[in-house]
């Protein structure tokens, strides 16, 4: 038996679909190497914000980069981050705190191949609440010929004023060419 909603939804010829549940902010592309990647004057209409990215650095010492993310250009000393990550047939998880940076997710860097760029989703959850910390949450990885790495992360951010800005940057090198970085505003429920 149909679902009465896909049913009406047909009646008039297509699909009900939300407007403004989930909604493009901004997005960058690096044209040309640049040391961070910055999302100001963030609407404060939404429950949740993601992040959505494809990231490579230009230091060419490493093939895996790290990448950081500082909210309204704050820099407390208690920053904390969890990891899962998953290199080739190894697995190691760790835990941070009192960092000066949040941890954002894993990339390649300029030694891996010139096509690898690190692949991800982070979202940050309740960021207009002024009653509660920031916490984000995030998925990434990337496959370099079978020593690849998959990475689940989340983070703890001692900031409870809504987020107007928010500054990407790697831990060395820049973002290289044809990065991409793509805000989204998500409404509802968590």
């Amino acid at each position: 038996m149909p679902v009465l909603g896909i049913v009406a939804s047909q009646i008039s010829g297509h699909l009900f679909a939300p407007s403004g549940a989930y909604d493009s902010i901004a997005t960058v592309t690096v044209s040309s190497p640049v040391a961070s990647i910055q999302f100001a004057s963030i609407p404060q209409t939404y429950t949740h914000l993601e992040i959505r990215w494809l990231y490579r650095s230009t230091d060419v010492a490493n093939a895996v980069s790290q990448a950081y993310f500082y909210l309204n250009n704050s820099r407390p000393a208690t920053y904390a981050s969890h990891m899962l990550r998953g290199i080739g047939s190894s697995a190691l998880a760790s835990g941070q705190s009192s960092n000066q940076e949040t941890y954002f997710q894993y990339g390649t860097g300029g030694a891996a191949a010139a096509s690898i760029f690190g692949a991800g989703v982070t979202t940050i959850l309740d960021y207009t609440n002024t009653n509660k910390n920031k916490t984000h949450r995030g998925l990434a990885g990337f496959d370099a010929n079978g020593s690849g790495q998959i990475v689940l992360n989340s983070g703890l951010i001692p900031i409870t004023a809504a987020l107007t800005q928010i500054d990407i940057f790697p831990d060395s090198g820049n973002f290289a060419q044809y990065c991409q970085f793509a805000l989204y505003g998500i409404k509802g429920g968590n």
